[in-house]
């Protein structure tokens, strides 16, 4: 019967690669020894999923004729680079580790060309749910244990985990910190699950009134080719109460405010950014970037949801897209904001000046003393994030410190009280109750955006190849998986349909159905609403 990678040995192949080397490929597979996976085969293969870092031999049959050991006409170009075949019995083999991105390797024997392409698969970093604290806790002493449990997963080996705190303490704008480790493990080779369980005594730790104790489980993989991939649970807080709160109507007995959660979260991404910045010159611009382009990811999210914050106290809207003068919701001819703009936006909502006292007269608010600090940071983790992307984890750090300033700034904030007069609210009673008149005036409509450029020239480029699929298959094929490789990564549909679509037509027969999908994909789905969208839009 056959069997993956005996495609060579099948009866007629040495027939056809006598008048073509490149007519029957078989392509092995050979994981990194981490993975702990067995190496595979693919027969006459158009693409190759792979780890990366995998290490990637195409075969074929051909003469053995040629000089200096390499097969006579056989060679590869990959990435710009041209990789002659080597010769082995009466077979040609070129031999290339699978890189982070999509790979297009174009093999060629005399006038005869042909495509395959490597499709990287990427290690994840492992998977941590920290069980125990459930949620976010303010205590009256510092005394007794709090039990720590947690969960870790990976898909290819777990290396260690372990459970680390950092303890926060001091007031107004001065604050220190410290941490350590808890219930550190090391893992065996395929461990792919464990528990982590540990216990914290608070009173070693030393803690006094206000101080903030956050906690979070770690993992690191056994990813030694582009890794270690460390990956973390959400952070949960103790809080230490103050005397005084006792003392007070205005105890608030909830979890930490958001600003000294922020606070700790962005210096948690701060220490994984230097980290990093002391080990780029070790490992090289590609997997720095790459590895600084993993903590954008959670500096983004912080992010928003300081974001989150911010515009919901300037409006009853949330999020970063509230409305005002620059959301791009039916105000007019506008451009994007950036974070400056952002920030002016704001304080101009506010309509206050925070230099004057806090009990003002009116409708004066004190939302600017309280949300300027915030916009600050908002505004330093977005450049902070642009330089993670660039992949410069150096540029990256002095914004995450001034953005840990600006976040010590508004928990110190927070920390007032405010009396005063409440703001004045006007209601408009007609308008309410549905009588009176109102005048509707009309806007001027705008022009609706354009398709997708690129989108439009990759259909450009499939309609034209659909010429020659029955005139030269093999050609129509290869410009197939040359269109799938111009792919951005989040068309995977698309990348798959076009995958199917070059297997089909190298192997012959109707070809209308993979066609069809391959075409559908690429246009791609409708976009749907729930309900109507305002007039005009």
């Amino acid at each position: 019967a056959p069997a993956p990678g005996d495609a060579l040995a099948r009866a007629g192949s040495a027939a056809g690669a006598a008048g073509d080397p490149l007519a029957t490929l078989v392509v092995r597979v050979t994981p990194p020894a981490y993975t702990g996976l067995r190496a595979q085969a693919f027969d006459d293969p158009s693409a190759v999923p792979a780890l990366v870092g995998s290490q990637v031999t195409i075969e074929g049959l051909g003469p053995a004729g040629g000089t200096g050991g390499a097969a006579d006409g056989v060679r590869a170009l990959v990435g710009g680079r041209e990789l002659p075949a080597v010769s082995a019995g009466e077979r040609w083999r070129v031999a290339l580790a699978v890189p982070a991105e999509p790979l297009g390797v174009q093999l060629r024997a005399g006038a005869r060309e042909r495509v395959l392409v490597i499709e990287p698969v990427a290690d994840s970093i492992p998977t941590v749910h920290l069980e125990r604290p459930a949620r976010d806790s303010v205590l009256r002493a510092a005394t007794g244990e709090v039990t720590l449990s947690a969960e870790v997963r990976d898909d290819h080996g777990l290396a260690d985990a372990a459970f680390e705190y950092i303890v926060s303490s001091g007031a107004g704008e001065t604050f220190t910190f410290r941490g350590g480790r808890i219930a550190a493990r090391t893992f065996g080779a395929g461990t792919a699950r464990a528990r982590l369980e540990g216990t914290v005594r608070l009173d070693t730790l030393k803690l006094g009134p206000g101080d903030l104790v956050h906690l979070r489980a770690v993992a690191r993989d056994r990813n030694d080719v582009t890794g270690p991939g460390i990956g973390a649970s959400e952070t949960r807080t103790l809080r230490i109460a103050r005397p005084e709160e006792y003392d007070s109507v205005a105890v608030d007995p909830m979890p930490p405010s958001e600003p000294e959660k922020n606070a700790l979260s962005q210096r948690m991404i701060l220490e994984l950014t230097q980290d990093l910045d002391r080990r780029s010159r070790r490992l090289g611009p590609a997997a720095t970037t790459r590895e600084a382009r993993r903590i954008a990811v959670d500096q983004t999210k912080l992010r928003k949801r300081v974001g989150e914050i911010v515009f919901t106290r300037l409006s009853e809207d949330q999020g970063e897209h509230a409305h005002f003068a620059g959301d791009g919701h039916e105000h007019g001819q506008e451009r994007p904001l950036d974070p400056d703009q952002v920030l002016a936006a704001a304080e101009r909502a506010a309509n206050v000046d925070p230099t004057r006292t806090l009990e003002g007269e009116g409708d004066e608010t004190p939302v600017v003393a309280i949300n300027r600090p915030l916009l600050e940071a908002y505004n330093h983790m977005w450049s902070a994030s642009s330089a993670l992307e660039t992949g410069d984890p150096h540029a990256a750090i002095p914004w995450m410190q001034r953005a840990i300033e600006a976040l010590q700034r508004a928990r110190a904030a927070e920390r007032i009280y405010l009396r005063g007069r409440p703001p004045r609210v006007v209601v408009d009673l007609a308008k309410v109750r549905g009588t009176g008149k109102e005048k509707g005036s009309s806007n001027a409509r705008l022009a609706r955006e354009a398709l997708d450029p690129a989108r439009a020239a990759r259909l450009a480029r499939f309609d034209a190849l659909l010429g020659g699929v029955a005139a030269d298959p093999a050609s129509a094929a290869d410009r197939l998986l040359l269109l799938r490789l111009d792919l951005p990564a989040t068309e995977r549909a698309a990348a798959e349909a076009l995958t199917a679509a070059a297997d089909a037509v190298r192997r012959g027969g109707d070809v209308t159905g993979p066609l069809q999908r391959a075409r559908r994909a690429l246009v791609g789905a409708p976009e749907r609403a729930d309900a109507l969208g305002p007039w005009g839009m």
